[in-house]
């Protein structure tokens, strides 16, 4: 309260970055939940936000919005350290990094939705002083070496028109790079030499395309985390791949991961450096401390990770040759279990349909739209939790683990396509659930093709995402083709969360279920359907190519968006994922208000 009578809040936005729209979706919220007096600050080439944020704070607003790029945000953010001014985020760039490790919603309204509602979250800071500059405060990463000049030669053009792409584009002039000499220092302990590629010091784990680089760090343990890979040698260039991948250490893959409270970096001579994303110059010299507490985020309500404010952490040493402290390490063998063979931080039930546990994992409620059931290619739920998050933002979202691979077999259905179908519609009536909408992925989306028609009373939409497989693809030679080409343009991350589903499913059952995927036509199904559809499939998807995905929607009279990236689109762009289907989603629900 201010002043003013009522809660006044701040709105730094870079306009090049948001919608049209976004100043009426802000105000609307705001209005509904009786803030007054907002105060829009707009950035500008010459002044990126530092003096916006500055006179939110001088205005003495009860909230500050950034709404922009990693640029805009971290800038907001060393603005507001230490302030006490909760900071609401509206992710509106290509990486989005904070975003993402806070849950924060990609989709604009549903980020808006948070920023004024959500719950606020305290975070660390980390404040770094470069040379003879004056010190700035930065949220997510900071780094010398391959990644600084990835970011230095990255095209704006190009990002603007690829997205993530130009990123892997740049990384291929940039691995011709010389490795740069440099010291070391955590804490007190003793200087360590290094001739590193890459020397990064982090506030949280991820980074785009669901990478994680930090595995065990977190934007609230009062600790920062420092990683440097020094791979001389192809094979340390793969142990470094294997790594990135597993999100476990390798030996001798001439990686340093430790955790301080102080790291002091010196390099012989001079090189560029990067603060979430952005290049900020060269240095010579750089000290970065973490700042305990120093900044109030809006979060989701209800936080899908399941992330808390960690209690007193422990004063670590180093450890050498990448392996983490004893918390770390826990820390991140607990990550990876969830990610991998746990319930993903959602809200797991087990339903017994025709005498056999069917298990579903929920995240989100329902409020004034219907809930999503989804459902994923191959049995592998795991990639779908990024959307699964984005859309428990503004409704119930539910994934099936179906067919349910546990200890070589399917234990909750058999392992065929039709099998998952019929075990979906049983779900369905087993639960009680009535006008919900199908989310079906890869071979799900074939799946929820034939549950809509055995239940159609129970569901109000379908959505088939990368929709398998086109006419020609029909057979496993084929389609052995098509895997290598495939697998190049899908994320990196991807391959340890969806591989201990399909390790799981013992080999056999596995093959069996692709079979019947196969011999499945997707084309007779749709055209027997007559609630509404959505087709969304990759624009280099090599196994629901776009050609093949307009050809359903025409044979449905639906649309047909066409998304970033691969087959597993949903994975590494589950922001635009969640928009299309978010926007289905109410056309259809209004349209039905108005019959």
């Amino acid at each position: 309260m201010n002043a003013h009578g009522g809660r006044r809040c701040a709105v730094v936005f870079n306009p090049i970055k948001i919608s049209d729209l976004f100043r009426q979706l802000v105000a609307d919220v705001l209005d509904r939940e009786g803030w007054v007096d907002t105060l829009w600050l707009e950035t500008s080439a010459e002044d990126p936000g530092r003096g916006m944020t500055a006179e939110a704070v001088a205005a003495g607003v009860d909230l500050v919005i950034g709404a922009g790029g990693d640029g805009t945000i971290r800038i907001v953010a060393d603005g507001l350290a230490g302030t006490g001014i909760p900071m609401g985020l509206i992710p509106a760039g290509t990486a989005n990094l904070l975003a993402r490790n806070l849950n924060v919603p990609l989709q604009e309204a549903a980020a808006v939705e948070v920023a004024v509602t959500g719950r606020p979250r305290t975070i660390d800071l980390i404040k770094i002083t470069v040379d003879d500059r004056e010190a700035e405060h930065f949220a997510v990463i900071a780094g010398i070496g391959v990644d600084a000049m990835i970011m230095d030669e990255v095209d704006d053009d190009l990002k603007a028109k690829v997205g993530s792409a130009a990123y892997f584009l740049a990384a291929g002039k940039a691995l011709g790079r010389l490795p740069i000499d440099l010291t070391v220092q955590i804490d007190d302990h003793r200087p360590m030499r290094r001739r590193a590629m890459l020397c990064a010091i982090g506030n949280v784990s991820d980074l785009q395309g669901n990478i994680t680089l930090i595995p065990g760090a977190r934007p609230d343990d009062g600790m920062l985390d420092v990683y440097i890979a020094s791979p001389h040698r192809l094979r340390h260039w793969l142990q470094l791949g294997v790594r990135l991948v597993t999100r476990r250490p390798k030996k001798d893959d001439q990686v340093d991961q430790w955790t301080g409270k102080t790291v002091t970096v010196t390099i012989d001579g001079s090189d560029n450096y990067q603060l979430d994303g952005d290049v900020v110059g060269e240095c010579a010299r750089l000290v970065a401390e973490i700042v305990p507490a120093a900044l109030t985020v809006q979060v989701p309500a209800a936080d899908p990770a399941g992330l808390e404010p960690s209690s007193t952490p422990p004063d670590v040493a180093p450890a050498r040759t990448g392996v983490a402290p004893a918390t770390t390490g826990v820390a991140a063998w607990r990550q990876r279990w969830s990610l991998r063979h746990g319930d993903y931080g959602f809200t797991p039930t087990t339903t017994m349909v025709d005498e056999r546990p069917v298990r579903s994992l929920s995240a989100g409620r329902c409020l004034d739209l219907p809930e999503v059931v989804l459902l994923p290619g191959m049995g592998a739920p795991g990639y779908l939790a990024p959307l699964t998050r984005e859309i428990s933002a503004w409704t119930q979202a539910t994934v099936l683990d179906l067919p349910g691979w546990r200890a070589g077999r399917a234990r909750a259905c058999p392992p065929t396509l039709s099998g998952v179908a019929v075990a979906t519609a049983r779900w369905l009536e087993a639960t009680d659930r009535e006008g919900v909408i199908l989310f079906g992925h890869s071979t799900g989306a074939q799946s929820v093709l034939v549950t809509a028609l055995l239940v159609p009373e129970r569901v109000a939409g379908v959505v088939i995402a990368a929709p398998t497989f086109d006419p020609p693809a029909r057979t496993f030679r084929v389609l052995l083709r098509r895997v290598p080409a495939a697998l190049r343009r899908e994320p990196f991350g991807e391959v340890g969360v969806v591989a201990p589903s399909y390790v799981a499913s013992g080999g056999v059952d596995f093959v069996r279920f692709l079979r019947t995927a196969l011999d499945d036509r997707p084309e007779d199904t749709i055209a027997q359907l007559t609630m509404p559809i959505l087709v969304v499939t990759g624009e280099h998807d090599g196994y629901a190519p776009p050609l093949w995905a307009q050809h359903l929607a025409d044979l449905a009279s639906a649309p047909c968006t066409v998304l970033p990236g691969s087959h597993n689109a949903p994975y590494p762009y589950p922001g635009e994922t969640d928009a299309a289907l978010h926007q289905a989603v109410q056309t259809w629900t209004a349209s039905e208000s108005t019959t």
